[in-house]
């Protein structure tokens, strides 16, 4: 099964990317996190296919999560 994250700190936009994916492919496992620190912890325990994430978030933006995500070799 084919998994994706979905980072992004508006849950109205979680829920919206969320519904047009699993709409489109049911066979796809779609995790949400309203953070760039929390979509680390579920990218590390989930180890998705796919990482979505928006670039303007506060507090830990999407570069700054990708670079963090980028340091563990298991999510390369």
């Amino acid at each position: 099964m084919t998994k994706i994250l979905l980072i992004n700190d508006m849950q109205i936009s979680l829920i919206a990317c969320k519904n047009l994916i699993t709409n489109a492919f049911p066979d796809v496992k779609v995790t949400t996190a309203l953070s760039g620190n929390d979509g680390i912890k579920k990218a590390l325990a989930e180890i998705p296919d796919l990482i979505i994430i928006n670039l303007a978030m506060p507090a830990k933006g999407g570069i700054e999560t990708c670079k963090s995500l980028k340091e563990h070799d298991s999510l390369l």
